[in-house]
């Protein structure tokens, strides 16, 4: 998906802004490197990949694992994580990074 949006200069040049969208359904080794270094540029401890991976794997039986990401594609940046836990005695819980 592409978005092109104003830069904010006063002589209207425009930037395009390429990202991607990546849904995964478990603790993907291809998430790693990436979730520390987004992880690194500051958060809280319990947001860290291996925190959130631990949390998961004990509490986390019986619910369904997305774990949305959205990136930048020239670089594959992390640019923002969403954590969904379903569980369907519960509507669902939500992680916000």
């Amino acid at each position: 998906y592409s978005f092109k949006g104003k830069s904010g200069m006063k002589n209207d040049n425009s930037i395009a802004i390429s990202y991607g969208i990546k849904v995964f359904n478990d603790f993907n080794p291809e998430l790693v490197e990436m979730w520390k270094e987004f992880y690194n540029q500051g958060a809280n401890y319990n947001l860290s990949y291996d925190w959130c991976k631990l949390w998961f794997d004990s509490f986390g039986q019986g619910k369904k694992l997305y774990i949305i990401t959205f990136f930048e594609k020239e670089t594959a940046r992390l640019l923002k994580l969403l954590i969904l836990l379903l569980d369907y005695a519960k509507l669902c819980d939500i992680f916000w990074l």
